[in-house]
């Protein structure tokens, strides 16, 4: 029915998305099978005539050569892209990944924030953000950056699993434990959920407040397991 009565409207010719295309393009490259040399195919595009074609090729390529461990091809093209497009976020994260390559992980770890600076709570930066504190020794900054994105999107079940890697690399054990519950109660899996914050309570006996709470959260994710069986 909708497709009917959408006949009836007149045919549009829409400019291509930049946005869109670079996200095809980085979908098609996570893709691809594992050793697969994709760079060919994206310096064939780099003669597109259309302008917004031939800059999604180009991100194309940066991230082919990344991939390919051919850090040293991706800085002019880099540079050429973010001269273009300042702040543009897809080509902050892929000159992120080229430092992290190189293991300047400070290098990273400062234009991310910077970005975030500009980009309050962006998602894919956070995450990056906090990839690349791990990475320079600072795991107890990528879990306060982290915490705060998982008060933001409770459900996502990658800001947990990277939280406890951050907790466990900050020595936080019962923040190991809390992530790490979440992340079970996100997959479905409460038992292994309510052991993880068994495990942390004799951790937190001497203090009162996060017994509680934990305490209350074990009794949440019972409701939860009792729900289930009875659905």
């Amino acid at each position: 029915d909708s497709y009917n009565q959408t006949r009836n409207y007149p045919q549009g010719n829409w400019p291509l998305s930049l946005d869109f295309q670079l996200m095809k393009i980085r979908a098609m490259v996570m893709s691809a099978p594992p050793n697969s040399d994709q760079t060919a195919r994206f310096e064939n595009g780099l003669n597109h005539t259309d302008p917004v074609m031939k800059t999604a090729y180009q991100y194309g390529l940066v991230l082919a050569l990344l991939e390919a461990g051919d850090v040293d091809r991706v800085q002019p093209l880099l540079l050429a892209l973010q001269a273009e497009h300042p702040g543009k976020i897809a080509f902050i994260l892929a000159d992120a990944e080229r430092h992290a390559k190189l293991q300047h992980y400070d290098l990273a770890v400062d234009l991310l924030y910077r970005a975030l600076q500009i980009n309050l709570d962006n998602y894919p930066l956070t995450m990056s953000y906090a990839d690349a504190l791990m990475r320079s020794g600072k795991p107890a900054e990528a879990a306060a950056a982290l915490a705060r994105l998982a008060n933001n999107r409770p459900n996502d079940v990658d800001v947990w699993y990277l939280l406890a890697e951050a907790y466990g690399l900050a020595n936080d054990i019962v923040g190991v434990h809390e992530a790490r519950a979440e992340y079970f109660v996100l997959v479905g899996n409460f038992d292994p959920a309510i052991k993880q914050l068994g495990f942390a309570l004799p951790l937190a006996r001497d203090d009162f407040g996060m017994t509680a709470r934990l305490r209350q959260r074990i009794d949440a994710i019972n409701d939860l397991r009792r729900a289930q069986r009875n659905s």
